[in-house]
């Protein structure tokens, strides 16, 4: 983190540090105004210059400050909007965004838990509102860094903006090829779509970045919103380290629990999940090919949320799925949880009593 205080003013530029936010991987994130207009504030990421300079680091931190404005150009609720794109006289790199009066999902997801499937589906279904301007343009969009770290969220939850653009890929429609030079394995491993891996491509072919890197992570997030957990372990080495390569393999070799043992969670939502997240060669064909399908199951999904019960099938059923770990639901113990009058003896309770108010009705009426 750069010696900077409050009130100071931000390298050369026109802005001044009314906070300092903290210090990541690649820049240092304040809150800043414009000198001459205190009220209004931005937060301001610069990005931290290598002490060897190096040609491929900095030609992706400026892909990041074009892709950010172009996607600026148009107004998303769900995405951050950047306002300026700041060269100091030293080479710094400074972007100007909205300041978000929140934290990140993962921050949010650290400190309450688990969500409930409804609460969930309206985080998630925000999401697909801003992956869906970025997978809409002619020149698509891929963020390829999907993951609860990157996802700003209000504190009431009525706000959800995806951040950080920093490997994101522009991808040729007609062609379907990737524009930006970034076909290496970026990103963070439990978030990562198995088929960037050499073992899909036997023959040491080119790779193409797809919308399914940003579909997989997705589905990843919306199962670790509900469940409180990864769906798989990640792998680590014998010292102990994360096996980056070992950890996205497995999706390949394993299935999801089944989270729709919880009574509370619709086979449907399972399905969307299991769509997103799919990634055995014989499960492929399960995989949504378009954002607005699964904006499509979303809307579909909601309204068996407050059902007692949802017939849909799963894709996959669970006799014939291979766990890396036993099940995360304990049927009984979800049930014995619920509120006291949502349980099967409260409505048995009243029945029975409604029928002796009626009998005893009867007789008033009738007899006496």
């Amino acid at each position: 983190m750069a010696d900077l205080k409050i009130g100071a003013q931000l390298y050369d530029s026109q802005y001044i540090v009314d906070k300092i936010l903290g210090s990541g991987a690649d820049g240092d994130v304040y809150i800043v105004h414009l000198k001459d207009f205190p009220a209004t504030k931005y937060a301001a990421k610069v990005f931290k210059k290598p002490e060897t300079i190096n040609d491929d680091y900095w030609r992706k931190r400026g892909d990041e400050a074009l892709t950010a404005m172009r996607i600026s150009q148009k107004r998303n609720p769900n995405l951050a909007v950047t306002h300026n794109v700041i060269v100091t006289s030293d080479d710094q790199i400074i972007m100007i965004m909205d300041y978000i009066d929140g934290v990140t999902l993962r921050t949010y997801l650290t400190n309450h838990g688990c969500l409930t499937p409804k609460v969930a589906l309206n985080i998630f279904k925000k999401m697909l509102n801003g992956i869906q301007q970025l997978h809409h343009y002619k020149q698509k969009i891929i963020h390829r860094d999907l993951k609860p770290e990157n996802v700003m969220v209000s504190h009431d939850l009525s706000k959800v903006i995806i951040v950080d653009f920093g490997i994101s890929s522009v991808v040729k429609e007609d062609i379907n090829k990737v524009m930006t030079n970034e076909l290496e394995l970026y990103g963070t491993a439990s978030y990562i779509l198995p088929d960037l891996l050499e073992i899909y491509n036997p023959k040491n072919e080119t790779r193409n970045i797809s919308v399914q890197s940003d579909f997989f992570s997705l589905g990843v997030i919306l199962y670790e919103m509900i469940m409180g957990t990864l769906p798989f372990d990640q792998v680590k080495d014998t010292a102990g380290n994360l096996d980056k390569r070992k950890t996205i393999q497995l999706p390949t070799r394993f299935d999801m629990v089944n989270i729709s043992a919880n009574p509370t969670i619709p086979p449907m939502l399972e399905n969307i999940i299991y769509r997103c997240i799919a990634s055995k060669p014989q499960e492929i064909k399960y995989r949504y090919t378009d954002i607005d399908q699964i904006i499509d199951d979303v809307n579909k999904c909601i309204p068996l949320l407050d059902k007692k019960t949802d017939t849909t099938p799963l894709l996959k059923p669970v006799a014939q799925r291979f766990y890396q770990r036993e099940s995360l639901i304990d049927v009984d113990y979800i049930k014995s949880q619920q509120r006291w009058y949502k349980q099967w003896y409260f409505f048995a309770i009243v029945f029975g009593l409604a029928v002796i108010v009626i009998i005893l009705a009867i007789i008033f009426f009738f007899v006496i």
